[in-house]
């Protein structure tokens, strides 16, 4: 991640924060979830790597601004995620770890059937630490930066399944070497309750 990256994350903080009095909408979520490098023979992201990432995320968002039946939203997620990793160089097993973290995004979310179903697509960054990692990574403070497209079902009065399919990526910011960055496609569900 670029300085420039670091300074949009922190504007778009400073715009978020600035404008929690002008909240429409505010719900807290529970998310578990999964990231692979791989999908498929044809769809692998790891040539030299293995990283397979479990998530364990709680998650508070508002809505910024509404625009008719397209609101802007803002998102927080504090994260413990486990993890298992090995290099592609002749190791048969996988070392376990974890890692940690907040992830700031911005989510712009279409309302289908108003209050009932929504999709929306969702681009966020934030530090990370991880314990362990592929020798293409070295470990410590990265940061992972997501795109997520998601879709949103009421399932009683205030409470929502949240579905997300998306693409990560982690790395240092060139602070340090190694720094190849390890990518995973990524699979979340969990359950947000509305709060206002």
């Amino acid at each position: 991640m670029s300085s420039k990256s670091i300074t949009i994350t922190f504007l778009l903080l400073f715009v978020l924060m600035a404008n929690l009095g002008a909240q429409t909408n505010r719900k807290i979520g529970l998310y578990t979830g999964a990231g692979t490098e791989r999908l498929s023979d044809k769809l692998d992201l790891g040539f030299d790597y293995r990283y397979r990432v479990n998530f364990f995320q709680f998650e508070y968002s508002h809505t910024i601004h509404s625009f008719g039946r397209t609101n802007l939203e803002g998102h927080f997620t504090p994260q413990f995620n486990t993890t298992r990793y090995k290099n592609l160089d002749g190791s048969d097993y996988y070392k376990t770890s974890y890692e940690t973290g907040l992830n700031i995004a911005i989510a712009l979310r279409q309302e289908i059937i108003p209050r009932n179903f929504s999709l929306y697509i969702m681009l966020g960054t934030g530090p990370h630490y991880i314990f362990g990692a592929p020798d293409r990574q070295v470990s410590g403070l990265i940061f992972s930066d997501n795109l997520f497209i998601g879709a949103q079902v009421r399932v009683w009065d205030r409470l929502h399944l949240d579905i997300r399919p998306g693409f990560r990526h982690i790395s240092n910011a060139e602070t340090r070497h190694p720094n190849l960055g390890i990518n995973s496609f990524t699979l979340s569900f969990g359950f947000f309750l509305e709060i206002d």
